[in-house]
Formats: structure tokens, C-alpha cells, sequence
């Protein structure tokens, strides 16, 4: 699950504390681009008349949910949502994600033994943060029979990612947050037998057949700290005398000592290729001197940086 995060950074050296000001550094994303389709959406391209309700509905077949065939043994702060029907209870989870049949994981140290008695294989599942988005990132463990499975990072911020993992012999599945205050979310987690043909549930997505505007056809779905998202009906964007009516404002007050920063998150859903933009500083920008830096990130790795000066041209 490919997502995006802007990241924006703002470091002002000032002749004195009680001439304070804010400064206002902008990041305009002026279109945002794409169109390579990658090859887990070819069921998509087949039918692109399906409407956006259509699209994102899962097909779900008969199958083994992990919370629906085995008993629980032992579980503390656990909650969970067993899939019945169409109107089970959906499971959201960050990056406006969401599944079916699963549990939550919520306070540190919380956990859920499953009774598997041995007669499984595989387990497939969907894990990540609830929709609750926060800066902190956990770890959540899976052990077999006391055997350590997975070990894997939660990030409060990230869409959900697909696991599988070998069950084979196991009696006792335990998930259990092992560090930090995060609420962890398992959905669609579905249990093979050997021999059986090993399908993940995934969710198919509207197809892209034009170029996309972040903010405005892309809403960021977490913006933390400074950051804000620019519409017609919120702030304005001016840059060099041209006005725009979407992108990302960073207004960042100044730290005493190091640096303030700003976060936007998109979930792409690994629908695009490539992402241009605009960068600099506001036009009413007040007095102060110093410098922004942009940061690029996708699913975590360092795409793009970008260093502005104050006044510095786009």
C-alpha cells in the first residue's frame, strides 16, 4: 500500500525572541500525476464504468476467518469484529482503508491467543493503525507456540499492509503489542489449509485514467502538527503574484531551539508514477530570516528534498 507524506520543516534565526513572527512557507502540489496502473489493479481496468461504491465493495467469499473458526484462550484489551455477513462491522483502519473479520489491539501490551489445534497452514491478514492517526509508531508480535513469527512495526500514520505468514502445526497464535501506546488493527484475516490456493483479500480501487490534483481529487487523510490543506474555501495560496486554490500551507511558529515541522499523509494506493509540484515561500511572507526544507517520502523512503530561502524565487 504505497503512500505518500510531505513533509515540511521550518528552521528561522531571529535578532531577538520578542520580535517573533510567523513565517509562512507554502508547498503547492500542482498536479499530481500518473497513470501507470501497477498489475494487482488489472481487475479494475476491465471496467471502468463500475462506480467508486461498486469498485471498493469486496467480493467476499466463503471463507476461513481466523476469528470466526478459532475459540480465544486468552485476550486483554481486545475487541472483536467477527465477519457474519454484509452488514458486518467494518474495520477502519488508517489511510482510509477498512476490512472485515478481525480484532483491535488497543494500550500497550495488550494481546489475543487463538486455538488454531494445529489444523492450518497459512494466515493471511491486513495490519495497521485504527483510523485514529497519530506521530508514534509500535511494535506488534506473532508467535506460534511460544515461537516468535513476526515481528513488525505499526506506524500510526501508514495505511495497513498484507501479511502472510506459515501457521503450519501451530496450536496456540498469539498477536500481541509488544512497545508503545498504539491501537493496532487486524482485518480480513483468513486461514488456509494445506493445499489450498493462498488468496489475500485485497480491495479493488476506481481505475485512474487521468492525472490527479492533490488535496483537491486526493485528500490527505492525516495532517499533523503546522500543516494545512489549502481549498477555495480555506486560506489561499500566492506565489510570485499567482494565486492557486489548492495545495499545502506549513505555518510554523519558532522553536527556541531547533526546528518545527508539519506532515501530510496521502494514500496513493500504488495507482501512479510519477508526482509534481510547486515550492516556496508565501508572498506576504512577515520579517525573520531563515529557510524550509520539503521532504518527499513514499511508503517511508526519501524521494525528494528541497531547501527554500526566504524570499528565495519558486
Amino acid at each position: 500500500m504505497l503512500y505518500l507524506l510531505l513533509t515540511y520543516i521550518y528552521d528561522v534565526e531571529y535578532p531577538k525572541i520578542d520580535t517573533m513572527k510567523k513565517k509562512h512557507v507554502i508547498l503547492l502540489i500542482a498536479i499530481l500525476v500518473l497513470l501507470n496502473p501497477l498489475s494487482w489493479f488489472k481487475d479494475c481496468s476491465n471496467d471502468e464504468n463500475k462506480s467508486k461504491k461498486e469498485v471498493n465493495e469486496q467480493p467476499y467469499k466463503k471463507n476461513t476467518y481466523l476469528v470466526n473458526e478459532c475459540n480465544i484462550l486468552a485476550s486483554e484489551n481486545c475487541t472483536v469484529y467477527k465477519y457474519v455477513a454484509r452488514n458486518s462491522t467494518q474495520i477502519h483502519m488508517a489511510g482510509g482503508e477498512s476490512g472485515y473479520g478481525g480484532f483491535s489491539l488497543t494500550d500497550e501490551f495488550a494481546y489475543v491467543t487463538f486455538d488454531l489445534d494445529g489444523e492450518y497452514e497459512t494466515l493471511t491478514f491486513n495490519m495497521g493503525h485504527d483510523e485514529e492517526c497519530r506521530e508514534e509508531v509500535g511494535v506488534v508480535t506473532v508467535h506460534g507456540d511460544g515461537k516468535k513469527i513476526l515481528d513488525e512495526k505499526v506506524r500510526g500514520y501508514e495505511p495497513p499492509r498484507q501479511y502472510t505468514i506459515d501457521v503450519s502445526g501451530v496450536d496456540e497464535l498469539t498477536f500481541k503489542i509488544a512497545a508503545s501506546d498504539i491501537e493496532a488493527v487486524v482485518a480480513d484475516a483468513i486461514l488456509w489449509e494445506s493445499g489450498k490456493n493462498v488468496e489475500p483479500v485485497t480491495r479493488e480501487v476506481a481505475p485512474v485514467t487521468s492525472p490527479m490534483e492533490l488535496v483537491k481529487d486526493i485528500k490527505p487523510y492525516y495532517l499533523s502538527n503546522y500543516m494545512t490543506a489549502v481549498t477555495p474555501e480555506e486560506h489561499y495560496i500566492m506565489l510570485n503574484r499567482q494565486t492557486y486554490e489548492y495545495g499545502l500551507r506549513g505555518n510554523m511558529g519558532m522553536a527556541l531551539i531547533g526546528s518545527n515541522k508539519g506532515n501530510a499523509y496521502f494514500n496513493l494506493r500504488r495507482q501512479y508514477s510519477k508526482v509534481s509540484f510547486i515550492v516556496g515561500c508565501h508572498d506576504d511572507l512577515g520579517g525573520g530570516a531563515g529557510s524550509g526544507w520539503v521532504t518527499v517520502k513514499a511508503d517511508g523512503k526519501i524521494i525528494e528534498e528541497i531547501e527554500k530561502e526566504d524570499k528565495q524565487s519558486i
